[in-house]
This record gives structure tokens, C-alpha cells and sequence, in this order.
């Protein structure tokens, strides 16, 4: 047989195999010059067209194969979202039970000096609670401005700590006004926010606290009435 015959009879094999034709692969044991597969039901089919067909799905399925396991690799490095007493009341909606390894504010660095502000502290005074979106808050700083009137909270930290963090937003029911916030270090001010009437309560995070002795919270004042909002589950660390 020569080299071109045995190159014939190998294909037909492994056509014949793969479509399960016993009587294919039989008809191409005795004559390895086929060239063409007819199929049981009748059905040309060019030899080589399904050798590449085959080759062509085998690529195929080996890319699909490397493209599942670098989705899975990558879904596996995905980190999970961390969690802290405010952004959970954000999701869960209600007043928490306190951590006993959380530390608050207004438990560890009350206001020293306060105007229109109202601090509250579930664990020293228990003096009921706020609301922003429905949700109800028992701890942290309610500031009232007046008409060109600010309000302000002054809190020691004598620079032992590092970060703050709670959710601020506008108290349910007041007046829908807007404001500035500004946040002092040692007297210098370094962080400006705007607060808007009705706004969803958000994230507020201060993590340059390094060596600050005393922070302060103070509001611009309100136009046509006054106005409140609330910076509620003051952590500290």
C-alpha cells in the first residue's frame, strides 16, 4: 500500500468512528482510496471536510475551556465587601445592638462645646432617637442651623485616634434646605461637604485623623428657615 492509500485508510478510520458508522468504517477497511462517506442515510459527505470539522470543534472547545476557568479565577478574586456598625444600618434599616468591640463617639469624646447641635447616646443617656429615610438612629449629632445661623460640635481626641466613620444625612420631616459642612482639625479646616434637603443618607469616612487633638463640626447657616441633619453611628478608632 502506498504512503498516499495509508493516509486515506486513517482518515476513513477515524470518520468512521466518530459518527458510530460500523459499516462505514467497514466499506473504508476494504478500499482505503475512499475519498467520500456516504452515510446511512444516504448522505454524501467529503472525508476531509469532517476531518477539519473536527479539528476546527476540538480548537473550539479547548478555548471555551480556558476561557471558563480565567472567569472563575477572576470571580474568585473578586473581595468581599467589608462591613462596620454604619453601613450595615444603611442595608438592615434600623436600630442596632452595639458592638461590645466598637467604639463610638459620643461614648468616648463627647461634645465639649456645642450650638444648635444635639448629641445621642444610647448607652450614657438613652434620650430616644432620630430618623433620615425612615430609618431610625440612637446614637450621633443632630445639628439645627437657623436662618445665617450655624450650628457646630466640638470633640477631643487628644491624638488617639485614627478614623471616623457614620452615615450622614438629612433629618426626616425638617425643612428641605441646603448646607455646608465643614470639618476642622486643630482649628484648620479640612474637609467641605454640601448637604441637601432629602438627600439619602450616605457614607461619611474621615481616615486622616492621625495626631488630631480636637475636631470640629460646624454648619453653614440656612436660607428662608432653619433646617437639620444628622451624622448618625459615629465609630471611632
Amino acid at each position: 500500500m502506498t504512503d498516499k492509500g495509508k493516509e486515506k485508510l486513517t482518515i476513513g478510520i477515524v470518520i468512521a468512528l466518530v459518527t458510530g458508522g460500523l459499516a462505514v468504517a467497514a466499506a473504508l477497511l476494504t478500499k482505503p482510496s475512499v475519498t467520500t462517506i456516504v452515510l446511512p442515510g444516504g448522505e454524501s459527505v467529503n472525508a476531509a471536510e469532517i476531518v477539519a470539522l473536527q479539528t476546527e470543534n476540538a480548537a473550539l472547545q479547548s478555548e471555551n475551556a480556558a476561557l471558563r476557568e480565567s472567569l472563575t479565577a477572576k470571580a474568585n478574586a473578586v473581595p468581599e465587601m467589608s462591613s462596620s456598625p454604619a453601613t450595615e444600618a444603611l442595608t438592615e434599616g434600623a436600630i442596632t445592638t452595639k458592638s461590645p468591640t466598637v467604639q463610638y463617639l459620643l461614648d468616648v469624646a463627647p461634645a465639649t462645646n456645642d450650638h444648635l447641635a444635639k448629641s445621642y447616646s444610647s448607652q450614657k443617656s438613652g434620650n430616644g432617637y432620630f430618623e433620615m429615610a425612615g430609618k431610625k438612629y440612637s446614637d450621633g449629632i443632630v445639628w439645627s442651623p437657623q436662618i445665617d445661623r450655624g450650628a457646630f460640635s466640638i470633640h477631643s481626641l487628644h491624638g488617639e485616634y485614627t478614623r471616623i466613620e457614620g452615615i450622614i444625612g438629612h433629618i426626616d420631616g425638617a425643612p428641605m434646605k441646603e448646607i455646608t459642612l465643614w470639618i476642622s482639625y486643630d482649628g484648620i479646616v479640612k474637609h467641605e461637604f454640601s448637604i441637601r434637603g432629602g438627600m439619602y443618607p450616605e457614607p461619611l469616612i474621615l481616615d486622616d485623623l492621625q495626631d488630631v487633638k480636637q475636631i470640629k463640626f460646624e454648619t453653614s447657616g440656612t436660607k428662608g428657615s432653619y433646617s437639620q441633619f444628622g451624622f448618625a453611628n459615629i465609630t471611632i478608632e
